[in-house]
């Protein structure tokens, strides 16, 4: 997805028109228009005003910065996991026979349900952000409304956080 197609989607989520998020960022309504419409990307100065206003992490607008892990070796993907059983309560359930797991009865949760209300926001923000993609993609759609839990940006909140491992 494109930097425009972001900002578009969590504008509607916020439910803003392009004037408001304007007022809000400093940004003129025009540029914000050619930010959406793909005509322009925006400069690092206005990707931190845009995400002010929308009260994001500006690096969410930076799809490589989010890929900051490059899986190549299971070793990888095994220094992740162990990371977020260690760090975070990773736990897992299963069942087996004969001594082998049933794949398909693998579940993970957090020992610490804030995580796991946390990960629930994040699946169902992601679901809409899927739901608004195939929709503008289809027919220039409005995005689906979200109920408030999901209003609220979650990426750049170290109060959030904080509450959450104090649980």
């Amino acid at each position: 997805m494109t930097i425009g197609e972001k900002i578009s989607f969590f504008r509607n989520n916020n439910n803003l028109t392009q004037k408001k998020l304007a007022e809000l960022s400093g940004i003129s309504e025009i540029s914000i228009r050619k930010y959406e419409a793909g005509e322009r990307n925006p400069k690092k100065e206005q990707v931190l005003k845009l995400a002010r206003a929308l009260n994001m992490n500006p690096s969410f607008f930076y799809e490589e910065e989010l890929r900051t892990v490059d899986f190549e070796t299971v070793g990888d993907f095994m220094a992740v996991f162990y990371a977020l059983k260690d760090q975070l309560g990773l736990e897992w359930e299963y069942t087996a026979q004969n001594g082998q797991v049933d794949l398909s009865s693998i579940r993970l949760k957090f020992a610490n349900s804030g995580i796991n209300r946390l990960v629930g926001r994040v699946i169902e923000q992601e679901n809409a952000f899927n739901l608004y993609k195939a929709n503008v993609s289809k027919n220039g759609a409005e995005p689906p409304a979200l109920h408030d839990g999901t209003r609220k940006t979650l990426i750049n909140s170290p109060t959030l956080l904080a509450e959450i491992m104090e649980e």
